[in-house]
């Protein structure tokens, strides 16, 4: 019997801690644990995107939280756009501000609502496509960065 391989891992999109937040944990340790994800992933030939933490109730009502998910955000775009031979790419979210009782949030300000669910995956679906191209070409989308948006 002939073996059938799998198919590789074309990609793995990597969310921000947005728990950890709820821990005080500091940037450094987040961006840590998820820069350990993307190395583990690249070891793999696998290409990653890191997406931003999204916006929240919490972040808009606690100003410690909402400083440590910028410098997470800011580091991991810095960080992704240092990786040798564009394995990795950074993209905010897509959700771009919370807004009290708007439609993209479920009741707890805290995860969004079937709607956010749906905009946030139409906002990555040309991140992902242009990071699958990027696979398909070894480039980069833009000439000299790593960043999608």
């Amino acid at each position: 019997l002939r073996k059938v391989r799998e198919p590789p891992i074309a990609l793995a999109i990597i969310l921000a801690g947005t728990n950890d937040l709820g821990c005080y944990a500091t940037s450094n340790d987040i961006c840590s644990a998820l820069i350990g994800l993307h190395e583990a992933a690249h070891k793999l030939e696998v290409r990653t995107l890191a997406v931003g933490i999204p916006p929240s109730a919490f972040l808009a009502q606690d100003a410690a939280a909402a400083a440590t998910a910028a410098a997470v955000n800011e580091r991991m775009e810095a960080w992704s756009n240092k990786q040798p031979n564009c394995f990795a790419g950074f993209v905010s979210h897509p959700v771009h501000a919370y807004e009290p009782g708007g439609a993209l949030w479920s009741r707890d300000g805290l995860h969004l609502s079937p709607e956010g669910y749906r905009v946030t995956g139409a906002g990555l679906a040309e991140a992902t496509r242009r990071r699958l191209d990027e696979a398909a070409s070894g480039s980069s989308a833009r000439a000299g960065t790593n960043t999608i948006y």
